[in-house]
């Protein structure tokens, strides 16, 4: 009995001593993910930009079987086409696109369609079709495309991320009036007009090459709104960053290399960085522009206030206001 009740003793000391020391591990780039699609979707209906949102249909894992990301986990994606079928006979057209999920420690997985990676013409996110043998249908009589709540979709990881399954998953948001709880995120399409603005106020010219530096958002909540996790910002500063590499002429620097740099200038890293701060870093990582901005979390919405800075200067080059929607 001893001997079996030491054996416990130190399969659980062993066990605990592993989990203690676990390190964060990289999910590669061209990782498989499966989702399914939340909501039921028909060529005509909606209008490009409209939210499509997704979950994981299993369990997403690293090497040594460390979860990353969870099953049931929301991934958040756009239309990007769609057209009623014509009178004459057209038929329907339906693009849809999976830009995003979240792993176990609030880290935003960036995801495509296609296992090998095209050039940066193409659109962040999985552009995914929905066409026959992948779950949907057309309807015959009037060759709509129809994509049913439901179906699956294999996409995958656009770039390789770094995920600590070690440490917590971002704190819900709590609800002072219901004492409800709910993670609040905004949707990637807040950043949509931002590569356009950016390079019309930096006036680009086609051969033109500048790299950006995007810093954490600083939050801000109005007065009973609830209060958001930090993730949201992480997510924001993902979003932009993801927005502005779609676009020629830019270079945005690496999340790992804006966190070295973080780390080697010993900055506070238990908030998001304040303006100088964020140029501090930007200069280190040779960057010319960097993007702030302020998230204000609202009953409805969430103000979106994006500022691109010149880092030699300080001075704002271009301002971007707007209002996100919340995914909860």
């Amino acid at each position: 009995m001893k001997r079996f009740t030491a054996a416990i003793i130190c399969f659980i000391v062993l066990g605990l001593t592993a989990s203690a020391l676990a390190e964060p591990i990289k999910l590669a780039e061209g990782t498989p993910v499966k989702v399914t699609l939340l909501e039921s979707l028909m060529s005509g209906q909606g209008k490009p930009g409209d939210e499509v949102l997704y979950e994981l249909r299993e369990d997403l894992y690293g090497p040594n079987h460390e979860l990353l990301a969870a099953k049931g986990t929301h991934a958040l994606g756009a239309i990007i086409t769609t057209k009623k079928a014509s009178l004459l006979g057209g038929s329907g057209k339906l693009e849809i696109s999976c830009d995003y999920t979240t792993a176990v420690d609030g880290t935003r997985i960036p995801l495509r369609s296609e296992l090998k990676k095209r050039g940066k013409e193409q659109r962040a996110g999985a552009v995914l079709p929905v066409g026959p043998g992948i779950g949907a249908f057309y309807v015959k009589l009037s060759k709509s495309v129809q994509v049913k709540e439901g179906t699956e979709f294999t996409v995958y990881v656009d770039q390789e991320v770094v995920v600590d399954p070690s440490k917590p998953a971002p704190a819900a948001a709590v609800n002072p009036a219901t004492g409800g709880s709910y993670y609040v995120t905004i949707s990637p399409q807040a950043f949509q007009s931002l590569p356009q603005r950016v390079a019309s106020a930096l006036r680009l010219g086609p051969s033109d090459k500048v790299t950006i530096a995007v810093s954490e958002f600083q939050l801000s909540n109005a007065e009973g709104a609830v209060q958001m996790d930090r993730a949201v910002s992480r997510d924001a500063c993902g979003n932009a960053a993801a927005a502005l590499e779609n676009m020629k002429g830019f270079t945005v620097v690496r999340s790992d290399q804006w966190e070295s740099a973080v780390k080697e200038l010993k900055l506070d890293t238990s908030k998001p960085l304040d303006e100088a701060a964020a140029r501090e870093v930007a200069r280190k990582v040779n960057a010319k522009y960097v993007l702030v901005g302020v998230l204000t979390n609202r009953p409805n919405v969430v103000g979106v206030e994006a500022r691109l800075l010149d880092v030699a200067s300080g001075s704002a080059v271009c301002t971007i206001i707007t209002d996100a929607a919340k995914v909860r």
